[in-house]
């Protein structure tokens, strides 16, 4: 691929989409990555004429085991040519040549031209993905073609020109990335989940001087008020500063708890300040494993912005790692950025105090403050009726950082949330639950670390906002104590 293939998809997602989900940054970081394979369709007279129009791309992700489709595109102009069946064929018979056991996809559920294709291909639905496709927020089957390996591996896997099987293959060429992977471990699907939502220290390193990046330091954590401060001794290069307690939440109220959610016009101005546009990369972080963090990891995408990651370990690990940092304040240009919450689910009180008749509720506070026995700032100790209690700390491990895809699985089969399910997908257990989800905490701040963890699972969460400092403020509302 060239340069110009990359901005041309970039028009072409726009034009079949609405939107682009890449921006030209992230697509060239992409046909770097590890276990990736990209391809994208040409039409060979205007290749012969010295232009080189993108009609079509795919991608595929694999790690041996099993290859999953990234995306699948066709313009407008080339949809009634059999182009998508060449990009679909291309890229089975490159899952076949890796020894794939299966390939994966995931499609919108009202998408019923794409579902009839897939399911002509032998693709059937294994389960249904709730609210995956923003910002409609619209279910997606995964959906599964099991493959018969026997075709040999390529020795060298640098691809170069492939003519297109079908009715038109005279008239398009599919041209494969040159990526070659040298030395590095294939990505899994397990990865690429946990990568939607987490990015390692190594990853932010390689992306500080990509313009389209946003990082805000959200120094805060119960109990220590001196958060701006930290950050103007020591943070990450090119860090903003976001305040969790003027900037995250509306002033406490104990009708509404102790962080309640801002008004969006509010966290509008703060994101704006930001610099943060729909085309920025954000990375958010703080020093204590991202359950700070998490809480503008949630606004931002229940308002509308879907590039968003946590920093693993935060800058805890970050300094661990010898990495370098910045005294001083930074600044910069403030956007014109419009947002619209609802991206993300949220429950009331009232739908807190019966969640557990049908549903799973999470309380992600330590166990001891979960079973009554001590309660530090508010005014009653214990939980909500029916709650399980999952505290959000014990998915990180010593360094800080989120536990491995294995453990998490291993915590939440324990508490009773999930189900395991062996799929074939690589050898990671997978997470299935069919009943709906939601969490709490104190404030509603590291409750929505805990909905990002379930997040890079692959599961699905809502928020209680006011979470126990609203409902212990309610002497109306029981409050359980012990297991």
């Amino acid at each position: 691929m060239r340069a110009s293939d990359l901005d041309r998809i970039t028009e072409l997602e726009i034009e079949l989409f609405g939107m682009s989900a890449w921006s030209y940054s992230a697509l060239s970081d992409e046909l770097g990555a590890p276990g990736r394979w990209y391809v994208v369709a040409q039409f060979d007279e205007q290749v012969a004429a010295g232009d080189h129009p993108v009609v079509g791309y795919a991608g595929l992700w694999f790690d041996g085991d099993v290859a999953q489709i990234m995306t699948i595109g066709v313009a407008k102009s080339g949809q009634h040519l059999g182009i998508g069946t060449k990009l679909m064929d291309a890229l089975i018979d490159r899952a076949i040549q890796l020894r794939a056991q299966a390939v994966l996809l995931e499609v919108a559920v009202t998408n019923e031209p794409a579902i009839a294709m897939y399911t002509k291909y032998g693709f059937e639905s294994i389960r249904v993905r709730k609210r995956y496709y923003q910002p409609e927020n619209l279910d997606a089957y995964v959906m599964r073609k099991l493959l018969e390996t026997t075709a040999p591996v390529p020795a060298d896997p640098i691809f170069g020109v492939a003519k297109a099987r079908g009715e038109t293959a005279e008239a398009t060429t599919i041209v494969e990335n040159r990526y070659k992977g040298e030395n590095v471990t294939a990505a899994s699907p397990t990865s690429h989940v946990r990568d939607q939502v987490f990015i390692t220290a190594d990853q932010l390193a390689r992306e500080l001087d990509n313009p389209a990046l946003r990082l805000i330091d959200v120094r805060w954590q119960l109990g220590v008020t001196n958060g701006r401060e930290r950050y103007e001794t020591a943070h990450i290069p090119g860090a903003l500063y976001g305040d969790l307690d003027t900037q995250l939440a509306a002033p406490a109220d104990p009708a509404h708890g102790r962080h309640p959610l801002p008004e969006l016009a509010d966290f509008q101005q703060a994101v704006r300040g930001w610099g943060i546009t729909p085309d920025s990369e954000v990375v958010v972080y703080d020093a204590v494993g991202g359950t700070s963090a998490a809480r503008l990891w949630w606004l931002l995408r229940w308002a509308g912005v879907d590039s968003v990651r946590i920093l693993d370990g935060g800058i805890t690990f970050w300094e661990a790692q010898g990495r370098a940092v910045e005294s001083g304040v930074n600044t910069t240009q403030p956007s014109t950025i419009e947002l619209d919450g609802g991206h993300l689910e949220t429950i009331t009180a009232e739908a807190a105090g019966e969640f557990a008749d049908e549903g799973i509720l999470i309380d992600a506070r330590a166990s001891e403050r979960f079973r009554g026995e001590v309660e530090p700032v508010d005014p009653r100790a214990g939980h909500i009726p029916g709650a399980i209690n999952v505290p959000t700390f014990s998915l990180l491990g010593d360094d800080q950082r989120v536990r491995p895809w294995e453990e998490l699985i291993s915590v939440f089969e324990q508490a009773g949330v999930i189900e395991v399910q062996e799929s074939g997908e690589s050898d990671a257990p997978w997470p299935n639950t069919e009943r709906e989800i939601a969490v709490y905490c104190g404030s509603g701040v590291t409750a929505s670390h805990e909905i990002a963890v379930l997040a890079s699972l692959g599961i699905e969460a809502a928020l209680y906002p006011g979470s126990w400092s609203q409902w212990s403020n309610d002497a109306t509302k029981p409050a359980w104590t012990g297991e």
